[in-house]
């Protein structure tokens, strides 16, 4: 009969593992706050003004999202 013994993260490992969730937590706010502060920008721009720089009210989203994260 075989046995198979499960990997578990040791109990040792935990603070590291709490730090690399926290910063991960973090990064993900940055990205959120950035894609809300681009997505901000762009919308303050006119029709004409994104006209000017080939974009419509419709590239926003697909911009935010290619550029941030």
């Amino acid at each position: 009969m075989a046995y198979v013994s499960a990997v578990t993260a040791s109990h040792a490992d935990l603070p590291g593992l709490f730090r690399r969730t926290v910063e991960q937590v973090r990064f993900n706010l940055a990205v959120r706050r950035e894609r809300a502060r681009l997505r901000t920008e762009l919308n303050t721009y006119s029709d004409r003004e994104l006209a000017d720089m080939g974009l419509s009210r419709a590239d926003i989203e697909g911009i935010v999202a290619r550029h941030v994260g």
